[in-house]
């Protein structure tokens, strides 16, 4: 369940802000800022939060917080890059993320973004849905 809510938070979240790139570039940058990724993590782990008072059933909340950002790394740029109508490898210029992503790809090639890419997203997998052994 954890991970289901994780997809659809960051799936709306990169299309909504890919369709209102490609067309309103200005509202975008005014629109999804910081504070909205950081409003809409933030009510994701509230939600988290209260549903494992809930269920009285303990689980790091640390793990759902590192396996959301990986999640969030391995899909939102594609996702993004496809619905803004850029090629799928694009990187920016602007955001120091960005800037980081040029550098590896310039240093080792596209590769290595998404050998990590399918890293993060083994690891944020086994963490949320809370795998236990």
């Amino acid at each position: 369940m954890i991970l289901l809510t994780a997809l659809i938070f960051i799936l709306s979240e990169a299309i909504a802000e890919g369709l209102v790139k490609r067309n309103y570039p200005a509202v975008s940058d005014i629109l999804f800022k910081w504070w909205v990724q950081i409003l809409t993590a933030g009510a994701l782990f509230l939600i988290w939060l209260l549903l494992a008072v809930k269920i009285d059933e303990y689980y790091p909340v640390i793990k759902l917080i590192i396996g959301y950002i990986l999640f969030r790394y391995a899909l939102f740029d594609v996702i993004f890059n496809v619905s803004a109508g850029l090629g799928i490898n694009y990187i920016g210029s602007k955001k120091t993320y960005d800037k980081i992503l040029s550098w590896i790809r310039d240093m080792w090639g596209i590769g290595t973004i998404w050998f990590t890419r399918a890293i993060a997203l083994f690891w944020a997998i086994s963490w949320l849905i809370g795998y236990k052994q």
